[in-house]
């Protein structure tokens, strides 16, 4: 019975196709008359052939909603509203087509008038009389079919230039989202279009005609379609509602298989239509235009969000009931798809036997993976979004200046498989264009050649690199080594010597490129100063016009120039260049677009004019880092109430030593006194000698605010006039300060050791103590030789023959202590350190070199042991969160050379170990020719970090210069975050805690955070002092009236230049030749010197280097090198190089020749200089020049 069913229905379909084949086969009203007949046959038959290609599926019958009675009137406005129901026939005689398109011409003439006008109106009193007049409504010749009248232009309704396809307009576009496109439009233009009439420009004409439409009367259109949809369109101030009319069996098959009605218009809508327009009532509009299933919204007005909302849960649960009954239809077909519709075989009968649910539920299961299977494999791969770095965004059409960075997530993979390698870049100072990363995984450092490959990353940015071919890059470094070379000695009669394959001496092992920087928290600012020239010369304002940035060059030497916008610039920059040439800026890095050679900037502060103290020493603490501001107010709320005393319960849990004979040894100016001693004699052999630390992890708990402003601060930082403290001045000055004669809070590592300084037996632990006195590294180096303490010096509770024999015990014992850890193989290089005395207005009015003594080596010795036993006991109990310090070996490169150059000079190093290089040094017996080669072996070192036991190689746990095994920093709380975690680690492993507080991720970013600040610590220390030296050497130039002339001893000797050390004031210097004031010079490679001509009566100094620089006619000093027979047994290379007489003076041992004018400068020799500075720059520059003996 279901199978006859459904054949019925594939029968009523067929029936229905043969109709609608039969009605498009006929002339209708939309035809083009002016068109052949084989042409017009032709898309008829296109049409058929489209409509036979419909499926014929059984449809589900839908229930209707009952609807109101409707008046039974014949005229043209009760067919427009019933159009459900009823349909208008037009006959086949071509006459009555021809009257009918003759009146429809004739309103058409009169319309295409009122369009020019933006009206698109028809008489429909003289159109409706020629209808009744020609047209038989009995007589159903097909069905009149309506379309939505897109614009007032349309052939038959208004006229225009897409008469054939109801012209649409530039309004039409944007009014009705839901019109054919325009590729749907003109797929096929219709035989006998005009393209003189086609389509218009865009105009602003267009949006007239749309404006002129609000007071046109409200209308309907009708259009006969060859497509078989009947469509009406309401129109009332301009706002468009279309209604789609259908007969009853098709509206029913479009409505189930049409998601929105405006993909049925698009589906349907064909080129032929024609327009008829009629009037109609306002109740019947607002009827008309009710909404419905099929019903096209063309209202202009932005709809309300409580409608927008309402009409998207209509569409959705609109598409659910389609799917559903999409759905249904699919499986009503599915046994009609099975059998083959041309054999005429009957259907066998299924069986009657039922299909237990288990079947059911197994057929259910494998339609599911079917299905699944269909939707994997038509499933579209998912859209992936490319990496773009906010750097790497493009906002004009500049080429790309560097290569874009990549994922951050492909780093993280890339470098687990060692693709990637990620480290901290260092600038090169003297040539920014090289610069080097220290990865841990790679046994040397990184060679970054020029801006390109440095991608963006500054100094002392954490990058991520990727290694390239050496010999490419090697290549492009020597060719711009040789250019530079030749700018330098353009002018030269002849080059400098230059040996082949010298540019290879400082070849790298590995080169690489930056591909991503990771973000960093820290801003970049630097301090500089502000010009509107990117040269930044001494000429004149820039007076150029149309000017849109100013230019920022930092005084830190490794960073680039910046470029600030105008509106981030002062306001008065234009006007008033001048102001800023000597006034120090600060400027922040915001960003660096990926075609730009020069970051963008924002100046956020002045402060201060160039030469003065305080302004370059706050632009030195800026370009560290060290930011100098008072502690919040939560910092300052963690601070315990004053006036505070130790509570009973503290001293209960502590050791209590304030009976011990305590004190402390610190620099006489020192006020954070942060470490105590005490020794005790127990047996002739035995002694218990402790080391006192202020607890300062007592006062700050972890993480709060104070816990939180120290860790940021990360270590104090000592500057010439004054200290800018890690804590604040409470905790650092009194409260932990183990200041003399009052009760203080420690953490004791107390020693049991014998008479040589071995360690028998270790104590940690938190002790209650109480100094006794405060001494002053003078007052213990008075008793060391034999002196006795000075009677200035203020003693409680003991007598000072105590304190003194404390002394010499300490010091018998650290001296054997020192002797045996310099036998283990330990290495000590000092550096030259300056003291300044200032005068009542902060300026240097005294200077002299920091000595230390046998009371600071006494000190060291006993803060190093209780270092090492601290390390070890925290590594113990906590293998991989301990915080250590280590100390790498000396870079590969460059220790190399130095072991060349002691050759050279007639000194043989061994440097296999910190301890072989330490009995080399201690081979040589002249004391300057010791300090130089110090001075030299100090450049391959690299400085001591911190580091987290769990993330390092235990390879690298060894501390290089101390040759041990393991070592911390534990005995400087009050000026290092690092030693308060080590505090907090300590006290853990003294409770076996099984957790120290830390993880071991914490420890290594806190390592790596403490490095940072150090550093920075260090650096601002040491310009500092370079600040405090120009202005002193500045103030006696000025105060004396005469030139600064001091003696000098060089330390190196190359082919064109040679460098000295100034002992007196710590200076080097690297001196050029060409710099001077001479006839020519020679290189002698054997003995290792440079012979200078003079010009006699020409002073070198500044002004003569400043001058020579400007004249354009200046001829620099020819060079050349001597050659011996023995350099080299290749005689054709021996015979290439020019063949000269040796001068007697070169072969002398004399330094200064009076009669050829001659003086030779030689490795150790010593020299007369003078100093000249220009404090006018920032930072001061201190200029050096060898005095000319023949003046």
């Amino acid at each position: 019975m279901k199978e006859e069913v459904v054949k019925e229905k594939v029968v009523k379909e067929q029936v229905i196709n043969q109709e609608l084949i039969k009605e498009d086969t006929e002339p209708t009203l939309g035809t083009n008359l002016t068109s052949s007949k084989t042409r017009s046959s032709k898309k008829k038959k296109d049409t058929v052939e489209e409509e036979q290609q419909v499926p014929t599926e059984p449809k589900k019958k839908k229930k209707r909603k009952p609807r109101t009675k409707k008046p039974t009137s014949t005229s043209t406005t009760t067919a427009v509203e019933d159009y459900d129901d009823n349909s208008i026939a037009v006959p086949k005689n071509h006459a009555t087509d021809r009257l009918i398109i003759d009146q429809i011409q004739r309103e058409k003439k009169k319309a295409s008038n009122q369009s020019n006008k933006g009206e698109s109106v028809v008489q429909y009193e003289a159109l409706r009389d020629a209808l009744n007049s020609a047209v038989d409504l009995s007589n159903s010749n097909g069905e009149i079919h309506f379309a939505p009248l897109f614009g007032g232009n349309a052939k038959f309704g208004g006229g225009g230039s897409n008469a054939k396809f109801g012209a649409f307009t530039k309004s039409d576009r944007i009014s009705n989202t839901n019109a054919p496109t325009a590729k749907n439009r003109h797929a096929e233009v219709p035989y006998g279009y005009n393209n003189e009439s086609g389509p218009k420009k865009r105009s602003n004409k267009l949006n007239k005609s749309v404006s002129s439409n609000t007071n046109q009367s409200k209308e309907i259109h009708f259009v006969k379609s060859t497509n078989g949809l009947d469509t009406t369109t309401h129109k009332q101030s301009h706002k468009n509602v279309a209604v789609i009319a259908e007969p009853i069996e098709k509206k029913k098959r479009h409505a189930d298989n049409s998601k929105h009605p405006a993909d049925s218009i698009d589906s349907t809508l064909e080129p032929q239509q024609v327009v008829i327009s009629l009037p109609v009532s306002k109740k019947k509009q607002a009827k008309t235009a009710a909404p419905d299933s099929t019903s096209l919204n063309l209202d202009t007005n932005p709809e309300t969000a409580s409608e927008k909302k309402q009409r998207k849960r209509k569409e959705a649960k609109a598409a659910k009931v389609a799917a559903k009954q999409k759905k249904s239809e699919e499986n009503q077909l599915e046994p009609l798809q099975e059998v083959p519709q041309e054999k005429s075989r009957e259907i066998p009968q299924e069986k009657s036997t039922e299909i237990s649910p288990e079947k059911k539920e197994k057929r259910r299961d494998k339609k599911r993976k079917e299905k699944k299977k269909e939707e994997v494999v038509t499933k579209k791969p998912e859209k992936t979004t490319e990496y773009c770095h906010p750097n790497d965004i493009m906002r004009g059409k500049n080429r790309l200046r560097f290569d874009p960075y990549i994922d951050p997530k492909i780093c993280t993979q890339g470098m687990a498989d060692q693709k990637y390698y990620q480290g901290i870049i260092r600038i090169n100072k003297r040539n920014r264009s090289d610069a080097y990363v220290t990865c841990e995984t790679l046994e040397a450092d990184v060679f970054i050649n020029g801006l390109h490959d440095r991608n963006r990353a500054l100094d002392g940015d954490t990058v991520v690199i990727e290694l390239i071919d050496l010999e490419k890059v090697w290549a492009k470094k020597k060719e711009s080594m040789i250019q530079k070379r030749e700018q330098r000695h353009s002018t030269a009669a002849e080059r400098p010597p230059q040996e082949e394959g010298e540019e290879d001496k400082g070849k790298p092992k590995y080169a690489g490129k930056v591909v991503y920087v990771p973000p960093n928290n820290t801003e970049q600012t630097y301090s500089g100063l502000l010009s509107l020239s990117q040269r930044f010369s001494d000429s004149e304002p820039n007076k150029e016009k149309n000017i849109r940035l100013a230019w920022f060059k930092p005084i830190d030497s490794r960073a680039p120039l910046i470029a600030v916008q105008l509106r981030y610039a002062p306001k008065d920059i234009l006007t008033n260049e001048e102001k800023y040439k000597n006034l120090l800026m600060v400027c922040k890095i915001n960003r660096w677009p990926i075609d730009s050679n020069n970051p963008f900037g924002i100046i956020t502060k002045e402060l201060g004019h160039i030469g003065n103290i305080a302004a370059e020493t706050e632009a030195v603490l800026l370009d560290n880092k060290i930011v100098e501001r008072p502690f919040g107010q939560k910092a300052l709320n963690g601070l315990p109430e004053v006036p505070w005393t130790i509570k009973p319960a503290d001293i209960t849990k502590r050791r209590d030593l304030r009976d011990t004979r305590i004190f402390t040894i610190d620099p006489a100016t020192a006020k954070d006194l942060d470490d105590a001693v005490h020794i005790t004699k127990l047996t002739e052999d035995t002694f218990e000698v402790g080391v006192h630390i202020a607890d300062v992890s007592h006062f700050i708990n972890q993480h709060t605010a104070l816990d939180h402003e120290a860790y940021d601060r990360g270590t104090s930082t000592y500057l010439c006039d004054r200290v800018i403290p890690m804590l604040p001045s409470l905790l650092c000055e009194e409260l932990c300060s183990l200041n003399p004669g009052v009760e203080r809070l420690a953490f004791s590592v107390i020693w049991k050791m014998d008479g040589a300084g071995n360690v028998l037996d270790t104590w940690f632990g938190k002790s209650v103590i109480k100094s006794c006195t405060k001494l002053a590294y003078e007052d213990a180096q008075s008793v060391i030789d034999g002196q006795g303490l000075p009677k200035t010096v203020s003693i409680k509770q003991y007598l000072p023959s105590q304190i003194e024999q404390d002394i010499e015990f300490l010091y018998k014992l650290s001296k054997q202590m020192r002797e045996r850890r310099f036998a283990n193989g330990a290495l000590s290089i000092n550096s030259i350190r300056l003291s300044f005395k200032l005068n009542e207005i902060g300026e240097p009015c005294e200077v002299s070199i920091y000595e230390q003594k046998e009371a600071n080596r006494l000190i060291e010795e006993f803060m190093l042991c209780a270092n090492m036993s601290v390390a070890q006991k925290i590594f113990q109990r906590y293998p991989d969160e301990a915080l250590l310090r280590q100390h790498t070996s000396p870079h590969e490169r460059s220790l190399n050379e130095f072991i060349k150059l002691a050759d050279n000079l007639g000194y043989h190093f061994d440097c296999s170990t910190a301890g072989s290089i330490q009995e080399s040094f201690n081979k040589i017996q002249k004391p300057e020719v010791k300090a130089v080669l110090q001075l030299l072996a100090v450049k391959p070192m690299q400085r001591a970090k911190y580091f987290c036991t769990g993330s390092t190689d235990t390879n690298k746990f060894r501390h290089y210069a101390l040759n041990v095994p393991l070592y911390t920093h534990f005995t400087s709380p009050i000026r290092r975050f690092a030693d308060i975690i080590v505090h907090r680690q300590l006290q853990s492993a003294i409770l076996e805690k099984d957790f120290c507080g830390y993880k071991k991720s914490d420890i290594t970013k806190a390592a790596s955070h403490c490095n940072e600040r150090k550093e920075g610590a260090k650096n601002s220390q040491d310009m500092n002092i370079q600040l405090y030296l120009s202005h002193y050497l500045h103030m006696v130039e000025e105060n004396t009236k005469k030139p600064i002339i001091c003696s000098a001893i060089i330390t190196h000797v190359l082919k064109d230049c040679f460098e000295i050390l100034v002992q007196d004031y710590g200076l080097e210097k690297r001196i050029h030749m060409d710099s001077l004031p001479i006839e020519r010079f020679v290189f002698d490679p054997h003995k290792i010197a440079l012979t200078a001509y003079w010009k006699e009566g020409i002073e070198s100094n500044r002004e003569f280097d400043r001058a020579r620089k400007l004249d354009q006619d200046y001829i620099e000093p020819s060079g050349i090198q001597l050659y011996l027979d023995q350099d080299n047994n290749n005689d054709e290379e021996q015979l290439s190089k020019p063949m000269i007489k040796i001068p007697e003076e070169l072969l002398s041992d004399k330094l200064i020749d009076r009669e050829k004018k001659m003086q030779r400068f030689e490795a150790f020799s010593k020299i007369d200089v003078r100093i000249q500075v220009d404090v006018e720059r920032s930072p001061p520059v201190v200029y050096i020049y060898p005095v000319n003996p023949f003046i």
